[in-house]
């Protein structure tokens, strides 16, 4: 058994086909021979993005306004989202939701098309939210749980391509990778409120979750020269436990009647991995070999920092206490991600940095929240644009989504809020003949009782 202690290789190393089969011959070489050579390239784990380089909508009603929820979020989904919006709570808070996402992926490798479609149902919130009793102002405890990222992916494509990169060796080659998991963020958080216009709150939160991927490859030789004649399989399955920390202040102040602002800071988040790997490959004369790798990661993601702005009509007007308009902005330079493996990899004899695959990027989100007179019950809609930061692959499209949402109160004390998100982004490799299209939609339903 070989332990080795390794980073993440960039993505392209994975996508380019003559460079992933010649990875491939190195890692049967390898196994034959014994060594844990192969695993200077594994990838922990095999995704174009690390984790949480995706932001999530955090809470039915910010995610209803596309994700802009910094300056007005009023439930216990503040203990992630932002923890000085615990002060708006004045009643003991229990609430949980549930999300349904689907995931349509369409591309080209290599002159084939390929396509796959995935859907999923998961347990998405646990929050629990307790107000103290005080003579003066509001001081709030708060426990919850949130998904913040999913492994789910699906891959599955066949094309012709030269063997290793050389030439006149045409074989026909197929790879398919599968992988499923996801990230949960549990988060301890206490708010206050500082003065009357000032709100002050903090969370420390525990990210754990595991991940299984499945790979395979296979190549056909039979039009081959005699020595290559027959066909070549690999298979890998990995598993791993992901942990991680990270910590969040944020703050609210209310300008005036008409204008509330928020800023949030998120301390940088270290994610560890480690799990092991199973490899099998099966040469072209029938002989096999198999190994098993035990592995260990970390990453250490960035600071981000947010701001957000929420804006009602004047007083004494038609719209007013009916319309919130809302604005988040999130910046974050994703080149000072720190790893704690290798910084530097070689690809097709160059040296590369893994710190320049991804670039920094601002995120965007808008929305909007009526309130239908003489109903409990909100109407809201909002648009989020979020940059992808890999750099590897050419952007065609940069990720962007439309949502919609509701929320209804039942009695004073049981809410119901609902949001649905579609949206998706593309983009391509021209170096090595790769494009795709990916179409994402969810939607998400919480309940909450106040007592």
């Amino acid at each position: 058994m070989a332990i080795r202690k390794e980073g993440q290789v960039s993505a392209r190393a994975r996508l380019r086909a003559p460079a992933a089969v010649a990875l491939l011959c190195a890692t049967a070489l390898a196994c034959l021979t014994g060594t844990a050579r192969a695993y200077d390239y594994y990838v922990s784990p095999g995704f174009f993005e690390l984790p949480l380089m995706a932001p999530s909508s955090v809470g039915a009603r910010a995610m209803g306004m596309g994700g802009a929820g910094l300056a007005v979020v009023d439930d216990g989904a503040a203990a992630l989202l932002n923890p000085a919006g615990l002060t708006r709570l004045r009643r003991i808070e229990v609430a949980g939701g549930l999300s349904r996402s689907a995931t349509t992926l369409d591309g080209e490798a290599f002159g084939s098309e390929f396509g796959t479609e995935l859907t999923g149902t998961n347990l998405t919130a646990l929050r629990v939210a307790y107000p103290f009793p005080t003579f003066r102002g509001s001081f709030v405890l708060a426990l919850s749980g949130e998904r913040v990222y999913d492994f789910d992916s699906d891959f599955v494509v066949g094309y012709s391509d030269s063997f290793g990169g050389t030439d006149g060796l045409i074989v026909d080659q197929a790879e398919a990778f599968e992988a499923d998991g996801g990230i949960m963020s549990w988060n301890f958080a206490a708010a206050i409120e500082a003065s009357e216009n000032v709100a002050l709150g903090a969370s420390v939160s525990y990210l754990n979750g595991s991940y299984n991927q499945r790979f395979a490859w296979a190549a056909d030789g039979e039009d081959t020269p005699p020595e290559y004649d027959g066909s070549v399989r690999y298979e890998s399955d990995a598993v791993s436990d992901v942990t991680g920390f990270r910590a969040t202040i944020g703050g609210l102040f209310y300008v005036n009647d008409m204008l509330t602002c928020a800023l949030v800071a998120r301390s940088p988040t270290t994610l560890s991995f480690d799990g092991s790997m199973r490899e099998e490959i099966e040469w072209y004369d029938g002989q096999t070999s198999q190994q098993v790798v035990l592995f260990e990661d970390e990453v250490t993601l960035p600071f981000s920092f947010s701001a957000g702005a929420a804006i009602t009509p004047p007083a004494g007007t038609a719209a007013a206490d009916l319309v919130v308009l809302a604005a988040d902005v999130t910046y974050t330079d994703w080149s000072e991600t720190d790893y704690a493996g290798r910084v530097f990899l070689e690809e097709d004899g160059l040296l590369e940095s893994r710190r320049t695959a991804y670039g920094e990027v601002l995120d965007v989100n808008l929305g909007v929240e009526v309130i239908v007179p003489k109903w409990p019950l909100r109407l809201r809609a909002g648009y989020a644009s979020r940059p992808i930061a890999y750099e590897g692959l050419v952007v065609d499209s940069d990720r962007s989504y439309f949502t919609v949402g509701a929320g209804l109160l039942v009695d004073t004390i049981f809410s119901i809020d609902v949001a649905w998100m579609g949206g998706g982004f593309e983009r391509s490799g021209p170096d090595y003949d790769y494009s795709e299209t990916n179409d994402v939609s969810a939607f998400v339903v919480e309940a909450a009782y106040r007592f």
